[in-house]
């Protein structure tokens, strides 16, 4: 009987210091799940945008490189 006491103690500890860690555990949760909405809700680059940015990217540093070797008064 008196180890069903002991027993019953330890569980009662356990459950105590697991009920402690709970918000903790639940603010982790929460913020997961709200970086998870962050993610869900940024737009993604496909093939085509990287290969129109190429492109202007090329434009670009042809113009600036024609710009700098345009003679000024």
């Amino acid at each position: 009987m008196d180890q069903l006491k002991v027993e019953l103690h330890q569980l009662e500890m356990s459950m105590s210091q697991i009920e402690s860690k709970q918000p903790k555990g639940d603010d982790v949760v929460k913020a997961l799940e709200e970086e998870l909405e962050v993610v869900k809700s940024t737009d993604v680059v496909d093939d085509m945008d990287v290969e129109a940015l190429n492109k202007i990217q090329t434009i670009l540093e042809t113009e600036r490189s024609n710009l700098k070797d345009l003679k000024w008064m």
